[in-house]
């Protein structure tokens, strides 16, 4: 990438970092995925530790550059629910990972997605790993967000198969 080319598409992930979420970050900067941010959201554990986590995720493949942006901190009509009885009471199923030394982005969750579908109009991909809160929040704001999107990759739904809260309901 020494061209100042990226050789992908620009990517922002949504993500409740745990330990599904730490992994899919480590492999997005080791492939080498241009990633413009990552937004935090309430979901396998709160928000301030779905954030400290990505933080030390992108520290440990030494990747602070990429912004994190704090999210929101409970779904927007029910009570949250995490899953620390899945992924620890850290979220990292009890991996100590070193602080990071980068700081949080100032910009919250929110204006990052709406920034980055601005500036990357019809290019970017966000993949939302966690619950989809921030997704719907960014929606509401802007309902012409979904023509500046390029592509949107959801982690979650169950088809065919029963859920894995209910008996029709999955976590994301």
């Amino acid at each position: 990438m020494t061209s100042g080319r990226h050789r992908t598409a620009p990517f922002l992930l949504d993500v409740d970092t745990g330990v599904d979420d730490a992994l899919a970050i480590a492999y997005a900067v080791r492939a080498g995925v241009y990633l413009v941010g990552i937004s935090t959201v309430a979901g396998n554990v709160p928000v301030d530790l779905a954030t400290e986590n990505t933080r030390r995720v992108l520290a440990m493949v030494q990747a602070e550059s990429i912004p994190v942006h704090r999210g929101a901190s409970r779904p927007l009509v029910v009570s949250h629910n995490d899953a620390v009885h899945v992924h620890g009471d850290n979220g990292l199923g009890g991996a100590e990972l070193n602080p990071s030394r980068a700081p949080e982005s100032s910009m919250n969750a929110i204006e990052a997605i709406l920034d980055a579908a601005a500036r990357h109009a019809g290019e970017l991909v966000i993949v939302a790993l966690g619950p989809l809160t921030n997704l719907a929040i960014a929606l509401n704001l802007r309902p012409n967000l979904v023509e500046q999107v390029g592509r949107l990759v959801i982690m979650g739904g169950a088809y065919a198969v029963p859920g894995n809260v209910t008996p029709h309901a999955e976590y994301n």
